[in-house]
């Protein structure tokens, strides 16, 4: 697909520089990312890809299967191979450029025209309004009369919340989009970003503490990402490439923005242990709901930024452990994901476990299948197997 939303990076572009530095908040992110641009904000979309580069094909095949992979343990004193020659794999860039494969569905301007013209259900027009709405973040109506239509979906009620601007929703409609999802920290995140204003700072602070304290924290990474394979299956595009098509449309989908509750966590009053609490707590969901990088490593940052206006050392030491063994983690998914993404069975078995689990848990899914491929006798790290 165009780079417009198969953006080619690795799983793992994410956050290596300064993932959990001090100036995560201050300086954009170097990772490629989709922008939202509502109020001059860019809040950026984790895009599961490889680094960029055109594929040949090899000939030999290997004979683990995904399976012994995925029952074998994670070694952690194993090392994965890398080809120098070639070390920048892009499994979209390659299917891209197969101009004749499956009707050429890795271009986006054919996903779309199937949806402008077979569109009919429920699941096909949800992902056309927020695959509109991934390209231009102006473009809200079809996701408003969608969920006129269907007042109890939660999926879409959550993304209204991030879509709207108040200046384009009523604030019925937001009341009712927030009662919808009201037991989701990610959508009272989302609320606390539509409605914050200096001047009523209450309302904000309010809504963040309600986020931290929701029984659950989602942003609907499975859900989002089997309603496209389901759009795809409707639209006839039943083929075996499905998850890595649905993949980067479903993680183009809006994020609830993070830049309100970075900046109200780094300039709270260490005298304020309420919100200070909300700050600890909301980082801790996003942490440990792990459902993708990015909300993992904010989660991360966000506690930080806590610990250090109450002065806990301790809690501090314990988060530096936590972010160098995420960091060493990235880098590894990294490398691990130019092994994989060149073997057609190991790859289509990681966008399955992608699919039922996280982002996180794939990436560590996606170092033991590099490992145990590496490990084998005369195995090949530049061999293409698709």
């Amino acid at each position: 697909m165009k780079k417009s939303i198969f953006i080619s990076v690795s799983v793992i572009a994410l956050l290596i520089a300064y993932v959990f530095s001090d100036t995560l908040f201050h300086q954009p992110l170097k990772i490629k990312s989709l922008e939202n641009k509502n109020d001059g904000v860019i809040e950026h979309q984790v895009l599961h890809h490889n680094d960029t580069v055109n594929l040949n094909h090899a000939e030999e095949k290997s004979n683990t299967s995904p399976s012994d992979i995925n029952k074998s343990t994670e070694h952690s004193n194993s090392k994965i191979a890398t080809c120098d020659k070639e070390p920048n794999f892009d499994i979209y860039q390659y299917f891209a450029s197969q101009e004749t494969l499956e009707n050429n569905i890795f271009d986006d301007t054919y996903l779309s025209n199937l949806l402008d013209q077979d569109a009919v259900s429920l699941e096909s027009q949800t992902t056309q309004a927020l695959l509109s709405l991934a390209k231009n973040s102006d473009d809200i109506s079809s996701l408003l009369e969608l969920y006129q239509e269907n007042q109890n979906n939660k999926l879409i009620a959550h993304h209204v919340l991030i879509a709207c601007k108040t200046q384009k929703c009523d604030k019925t409609l937001i009341s009712n989009a927030l009662n919808t999802d009201r037991n989701n920290g990610a959508s009272w995140l989302a609320y606390a970003n539509l409605i914050h204003s200096e001047e009523i700072f209450e309302n904000t602070s309010s809504a963040l503490i309600n986020a931290a304290n929701a029984p659950v924290y989602t942003e609907y990474w499975s859900e989002r990402f089997n309603l496209v394979e389901e759009t795809l299956n409707q639209l006839g595009v039943n083929t075996e490439y499905s998850p890595i098509i649905s993949q980067p449309i479903s993680a183009a989908f809006p994020l609830p923005g993070f830049r309100v509750i970075s900046d109200i966590c780094q300039n709270a009053d260490p005298n304020d242990i309420r919100l200070l609490d909300a700050c600890i707590n909301l980082g801790k969901q996003l942490e440990l709901s792990q459902s993708t990088l990015i909300s993992t490593a904010i989660g991360v940052a966000l506690q930080r930024q806590a610990f250090e206006k109450l002065g806990d050392e301790n809690a501090l030491s314990f988060l530096d452990k936590s972010s160098n063994a995420f960091n060493l983690k990235m880098i590894e998914s990294a490398k691990a994901a130019q092994i994989v993404m060149r073997n057609k069975e190991h790859a289509l078995a990681y966008y399955e476990h992608l699919k039922s689990s996280n982002e996180v848990a794939a990436s560590s899914f996606l170092i033991n299948q590099a490992k145990t491929l590496s490990s084998l006798d005369g195995f090949d790290p530049c061999a293409v197997n698709w």
